[in-house]
Formats: structure tokens, sequence, C-alpha cells
């Protein structure tokens, strides 16, 4: 499954309607466990990087994105979550 991950910032009903347009599925989930069993994720964002950084940190998501990496797991960061990634 292809996860949007929702961390409270990003515009992620944009993102979903652009990918199901390209014809491919994903659900948005901010639960641990589904971004834990995703084969990829899709990391939206807009605004300000500390902003970003303190939400996934709240949510306990970025360990949780660091292990689906390190597994060589497929990951897209988009805007703001393209610079979180790097």
């Amino acid at each position: 499954m292809n996860i949007i991950v929702d961390y409270g910032l990003g515009n992620i009903d944009s993102v979903s309607r652009g990918f199901r347009k390209a014809g491919i599925e994903t659900k948005i989930s901010s639960d641990i466990d589904e971004i834990k069993q995703a084969d990829s994720l899709i990391l939206p964002g807009v605004g300000a990087f500390r902003d970003s950084i303190s939400a996934l940190d709240k949510l306990g998501l970025i360990p949780i994105i660091k292990e689906h990496v390190s597994k060589g797991k497929f990951m897209i960061g988009i805007c703001l979550g393209n610079a979180i990634t790097l």
C-alpha cells in the first residue's frame, strides 16, 4: 500500500487527487502501524520546516520514517516533505 503520511501539515487532498488521477492507489494515514506496513510512503508538506519536524516528532513518526527508508523501501517527499527527507 502507498501511504500518504498525514502529520497535520501538507496539502493532503491535492496530493491524493494527483495520485488518483495518475491511477495510483493511496491511503491517507497517521497511524503508526499502517505506516510501518506501507510499501511506499509519500510525505507532502507546506509551511515551516521547524513546524513540520515538530509535528512528525509529536506523532512519533520520525523513527518510523527512518526505519522505512533504512529498509530500502520507497519514499517520496513533496515540497517541504522533500526538504525534510534531506
